[in-house]
């Protein structure tokens, strides 16, 4: 098998993914409460995350010196842990949470939410929103 191959047969959705979409799915299966849709968004959010931080990281190690110490410490990559389940398990608001659970309350905001709206809206931003 070449290179090309293995492409190939990654990209049509081999085994090379597996793991991850079992992954994905026993997330899904946790997280019962969060709209399907708000949540496809987030797993596509922490994808990126995971991603960007992971290769990131690889090259602060490959570097060296104060970044290779930064990532090194186990603290680091608990709080990182942490983010991603953030990530997952916030409260959906605002325009995200029109499909919301009827036990959560329509209009409640987080008082970052409500301060990035009240930003938004002094910066003369249609809808609170960029």
């Amino acid at each position: 098998m070449n290179h090309r191959e293995i492409i190939v047969r990654a990209l049509q959705g081999g085994e090379w993914d597996s793991g991850y979409r079992e992954c994905l799915k026993y997330i899904r299966d946790l997280l019962p409460h969060i709209p399907e849709r708000v949540l496809d968004q987030r797993l596509v959010f922490m994808g990126i995350y995971l991603g960007a931080t992971v290769a990131t990281r690889a090259s602060a190690v490959d570097a060296g010196g104060k970044a290779r110490d930064f990532w090194m410490i186990k603290s680091t990559m608990d709080n990182f842990i942490d983010t991603i389940q953030a990530l997952l398990e916030a409260p959906v608001e605002g325009e995200a949470g029109l499909h919301r659970p009827e036990h959560a309350r329509p209009g409640e905001f987080s008082e970052i939410r409500a301060s990035i709206e009240l930003h938004n809206q002094a910066a003369g931003l249609a809808g609170g929103r960029r």
